[in-house]
């Protein structure tokens, strides 16, 4: 198995490996055929209650799928005749244990290929992944490698073009700017520099902007070709939005009606023929610029660079429909979507406003995106700060948006320099009930051994009884002060009903027993200000009942979350 980093050359090291023995076997015929496959393609296998024979034959299917001579690939395989140089070992979508279960079982049965090369990502490669083969890794390239790579690259370029480029100029430049030194140990980062390069664009200073400014070239180019092709931003708004569905449903590809759904909808596929359309040619142009692999009704991204870049993009336009949200079990985002998180970071390194703007866009759809962001940002204080009051923001609101699970595993992520933000939330007497619960419950789910004293005090001193009693004698006054309004109030209905009556009989018109009552309430009302001051008790009641039941909540919270930091510590 042969492992190593995204962009180390996994893929390159393989295709160079089927090229030199495909020259070998043009020389000598007995030596071995090359056969590339790719584990990521869709695996064609039938529908079975035997799940294992199910996906031996979908394996089955993809090795034959690349097999292009009529002789028998089994046994040719068996016998050592063909060596078989299988890529995307990592990328097996959502059903990846069984598809590795599949490829064990060929390895270690008694039809395994006598000869087997595998790529992986170094990362990604554990106990799941483990398939019993020997390893070897490749390292980042030596300082000053990346010259020979480069050199060969642009007298590649050169070929037929009248006015040749020259060497030393790039590698002058690449050296004038030290942000690329880390890009340069990967292959991949040195030839999209050199294209970059010969585009005659300005070299940029990370991975990101260096696949954006890629892609740009590409697109350019692409529409030069064909002048009706969208515009640069509304193609990656619709690659980003296929991005973040394959890596949401941790998925590999997509069929042509996903895509189509997934830039318009159903409404669209029956009524906006010409929408239809624009995503129709954008997918078939991506395919000619290698932006994307077709395979047969399926499309997927033509490497793992791309999908991340393109997902990144709409991260940044619509985090709210691009980012899951959490839930109670599903906290933060998985693993797959740790690339384009650093590259959404890396596209917004050059503009602050963008960055503070996403962090409040995204901060209350799925705080674990924001927290990621800080930790990216571990040299940049200012910006590590701005995150975590945005997270506190989230922890004072009285309704969470999100569950308070996600938003503790949002500061879990950023680790214990943030712990004292939540401590202050706790000790904030003035802050709502349900916050400060929610902090006392954050600090068992933490651990955060420092919060200890605080809920302590909480849980001993019942100081929100001591604001209960307060209100309580506040009522009272509001309350005599009420009773002592109404009275006034009722002596003013008694005499302005006396008043309809003595008028009554100086008039020599006697109102009835009925009249009097009538009048009694049709003049019947409060004051303004008796208004005013029950209000002012009504209010009173609802802070106290909320006090009252907010504190015992924020008690039992407290109480929990000592037993907690205590069973720990046993």
């Amino acid at each position: 198995v042969l492992l190593g980093d995204l962009g180390s050359g996994k893929t390159t090291a393989l295709q160079h490996t089927a090229i030199a023995l495909a020259k070998k076997r043009r020389v000598n015929t007995n030596n071995p055929i090359p056969l590339m496959v790719d584990l990521s393609d869709e695996w064609i296998r039938p529908k079975s209650k035997d799940i294992d024979a199910s996906y031996s034959v979908g394996l089955k299917n993809i090795l034959e799928k690349n097999w292009r001579l009529e002789a028998p690939l089994h046994e040719m395989l068996v016998s050592g005749q063909v060596v078989v140089l299988v890529d995307g070992l990592n990328e097996k979508g959502t059903d990846c244990t069984e598809k590795v279960q599949s490829v064990r079982r060929w390895l270690q049965g008694k039809d395994r290929p006598r000869y087997a090369i595998f790529a992986c990502r170094n990362s990604a490669y554990n106990d799941a992944l483990n398939i019993g083969l020997p390893t070897a890794s490749i390292c980042d390239l030596e300082k000053d490698s990346w010259k020979a790579i480069a050199s060969r690259l642009i007298q590649y370029m050169n070929q037929g073009q009248e006015s040749p480029l020259q060497v030393d100029d790039f590698i002058t430049e690449i050296q004038n700017n030290k942000k690329l030194d880390c890009i340069l140990k990967k292959p991949y980062f040195v030839e999209r520099l050199v294209q970059i390069y010969v585009s005659g664009k300005e070299l940029p200073s990370n991975e990101a902007l260096i696949l954006q400014d890629f892609v740009s070239i590409v697109w350019k180019r692409e529409r030069q070709q064909q002048p009706d092709l969208p515009d640069f931003f509304n193609m990656k708004s619709l690659l980003g939005k296929i991005a973040c569905i394959t890596l949401s449903r941790e998925q590999i590809s997509l069929d042509h009606k996903e895509v189509i759904k997934a830039n318009g909808g159903l409404i669209a596929q029956l009524f906006k023929r010409s929408e239809v359309e624009t995503v129709k040619s954008i997918i078939a142009a991506a395919v000619r610029a290698n932006l994307l692999l077709q395979n047969g009704e399926r499309y997927q991204f033509s490497d793992e660079f791309f999908r991340n870049y393109f997902a990144a993009t709409y991260i940044i336009e619509s985090p709210e429909k691009a980012v899951p949200k959490p839930s109670k079990n599903q906290r933060a985002l998985t693993d797959v979507w740790k690339e384009s998180i650093i590259c959404s970071q890396d596209l917004m390194s050059i503009k602050e406003k963008v960055f503070f703007d996403f962090i409040g866009k995204v901060v209350q759809h799925n705080p674990s995106v924001a927290a990621e962001m800080a930790v990216i940002l571990e040299s940049n204080r200012y910006h590590r700060d701005f995150v975590l009051t945005q997270l506190v923001g989230v922890l004072r609101h009285k309704r969470l948006s999100v569950p308070k699970e996600a938003l503790a595993e949002a500061f879990r992520i950023i680790g214990p320099l943030s712990y004292f933000r939540i401590i202050q939330v706790l000790n904030d007497e003035s802050a709502d009930f349900q916050s400060r619960a929610t902090a006392a419950w954050m600090c068992g789910e933490l651990h955060i051994k420092e919060a200890t004293s605080s809920l302590n005090t909480i849980v001993y001193r019942d100081k929100y009884k001591q604001k209960i009693a307060l209100l309580e004698s506040q009522k009272i006054i509001a309350g005599q002060g009420l009773n002592e309004k109404k009275v006034k109030d009722g002596f003013a209905v008694a005499g302005l009903a006396a008043l309809k009556v003595g008028l009554s009989v100086l008039s020599g018109k006697p109102i009835s027993t009925g009249a009097v009552g009538g009048a009694l309430g049709s003049s019947f009302g409060v004051s303004s200000s008796t208004y005013e001051q029950q209000t002012k008790v009504d209010d009173l009641d609802r802070q106290i009942l909320a006090c009252r039941l907010g504190g015992e909540k924020l008690k039992r919270s407290a109480r929990d979350a000592l037993k907690f930091l205590k069973t720990k510590e046993l």
